[in-house]
């Protein structure tokens, strides 16, 4: 008897490991931001401005919604990253129904002229928004993926600048700028993203943007590991590259980077970014770690 009693305690005892080492599964609820219900279908549009290249992803209604006024978000590469390694993400945000625009603000893997990069993010994002009357101006988002997040942060402190995001979403920043980071507009929502597993930048830094930003509203959130991945520095990647990532998607795209990025575009989904389902990770007893101010 004791014997049947010790054995049934080890079997739901590694049933519950191995439970807790399934990684979750891609959202089904339709109203998720990461769900595979969608609204819209998609066009992507590049284009050349000055030698630069400037690609759009635009949703396309498939039945009567909204054709205009989509919210946008202009997203930043990693050093030697190109479009592809992020392409999956910019399609399903499109097909939410929120536009993103991908400017090629550096001019090589060794340019290091952050004041002249921050300019030109801003103005290819200009460009884009005048050439595309179907986005909303207004509600404009600016992200970007370690070295793209650090030149969104200058953008966004950029002197006399076209465009004003309504919110920053820095994914591993590599850097900031400490003149540029005072002079960024304090209405202009914070969130920055650092994960458990990045062997490349380390907290202190994201965390120094964090409290140095003067946001009013602003939050530092730590990408919590599952108990069998982790997320390293290359998490938002849907391409493995030279440097690393992932090929695929997985639930760093749909307990994080899609819900923050929908929650920071559209209105209703505010909740995945600022409220209680930011810190979600698809399975129980696990979250990300948030610190807020103002929020």
């Amino acid at each position: 008897m004791k014997a049947t009693i010790l054995f049934l305690g080890l079997f739901s005892l590694s049933s519950l490991i191995c439970a807790r080492a399934e990684r979750p599964i891609w959202p089904t609820m339709p109203d998720h931001p990461s769900s595979q219900e969608y609204r819209y279908s998609f066009s992507k549009e590049s284009y050349r401005v000055e030698r630069r290249d400037v690609i759009v992803y635009l949703p396309v209604a498939i039945d009567d919604s909204n054709q205009k006024n989509f919210p946008v978000i202009v997203y930043g590469h990693g050093q030697a990253l190109d479009f592809d390694a992020y392409e999956k993400s910019f399609i399903h945000l499109a097909r939410k129904g929120i536009a993103v625009i991908f400017p090629q603000y550096d001019k090589g893997f060794f340019d290091q002229n952050w004041k002249r990069m921050g300019r030109d993010y801003v103005n290819l994002t200009a460009n884009a928004l005048a050439r595309y009357s179907n986005l909303d101006d207004s509600e404009v988002v600016f992200s970007g993926h370690s070295k793209g997040a650090y030149i969104a942060l200058m953008a966004a402190g950029t002197p006399k600048s076209l465009v004003k995001p309504k919110s920053l979403l820095l994914f591993t920043p590599a850097g900031f700028d400490e003149s540029y980071l005072a002079e960024m507009d304090a209405s202009i929502d914070l969130s920055v993203f650092w994960g458990q597993g990045d062997k490349i930048i380390k907290k202190e830094l994201v965390e120094e943007i964090f409290e140095k930003s003067p946001a009013r509203r602003k939050q530092f959130i730590e990408i919590a590991s599952y108990p069998d991945f982790e997320p390293g520095h290359f998490y938002p990647l849907h391409k493995r590259k030279i440097f690393g990532g992932y090929d695929g998607v997985n639930a760093f795209h749909f307990y994080g980077v899609w819900p923050w990025a929908y929650g920071a575009a559209k209105k209703d989904g505010s909740i995945f970014l600022y409220g209680e389902q930011a810190s979600d990770m698809g399975i129980n007893n696990n979250e990300h770690i948030i610190t807020r101010y103002g929020l």
